[in-house]
């Protein structure tokens, strides 16, 4: 007999999955209590993510992007909020991104990655 698989469709289901579980954490992972400050060599994004969902998420990962005053992005960081110990329905976890300060940096925005 003959044997056919078509990698190209299985990877397309494979991906589209991933793109509707990352959807899901977006829409279902919320910020609470963010703060974003200097404190002496560093500049600090501390807050907490709460899944506000139905379903249990791993790897939970924020990222900040520091900014200059005219909005210019100076440098990035991450942290993984959640770990493979997951973030059930209705929890919280605190985070800290600790980054080294450059003078340029005035700000920062935040937010899920997958």
């Amino acid at each position: 007999g003959i044997f056919a698989y078509k990698v190209g469709d299985t990877m397309n289901t494979i991906e589209q999955q991933r793109k509707t579980e990352t959807q899901a954490k977006l829409e279902s992972i919320k910020f609470e209590d963010v703060r974003i400050f200097d404190r002496g060599n560093y500049m600090y994004c501390e807050g907490k993510v709460r899944n506000i969902g139905t379903k249990t998420f791993e790897f939970v990962k924020v990222k900040v992007e520091w900014l200059d005053k005219s909005g210019a992005i100076v440098d990035t960081d991450f942290t993984y909020a959640v770990g493979g110990e997951g973030l059930a329905p209705n929890e919280a976890k605190s985070f800290s991104i600790m980054t080294p300060s450059d003078p340029k940096m005035q700000t920062g925005r935040y937010y899920i990655i997958e």
